[in-house]
């Protein structure tokens, strides 16, 4: 999926294979919808993603909040102590 494409009707956006200029666009672009979004890694997480998976380190992922509730999405506490908080 390029970041022109059409993402209104999305509830989940996996954007793990997507070049750093699609994540950008995309997670601005999906920013003030309810659309999870989910990538890797820590720069996934600061550059405004929901879901930041982890495949150092562990593994597990991350659930940012701010972006969480930006996006206005409800993140169930079960969830959240599976995953760290950022």
């Amino acid at each position: 999926m390029g970041a022109r494409d059409a993402i209104t009707d999305c509830h989940v956006l996996d954007l793990s294979d997507a070049s750093p200029a699609d994540v950008k666009a995309l997670l601005e672009r999906a920013r003030p919808l309810a659309i999870l979004t989910v990538g890797e890694g820590e720069r996934f997480c600061t550059a405004g993603g929901v879901a930041c998976l982890r495949r150092r380190d562990g593994g597990g992922f991350e659930i940012n909040l701010s972006a969480a509730q930006q996006a206005r999405l409800n993140v169930n506490a079960q969830l959240l102590m599976l995953g760290r908080k950022r």
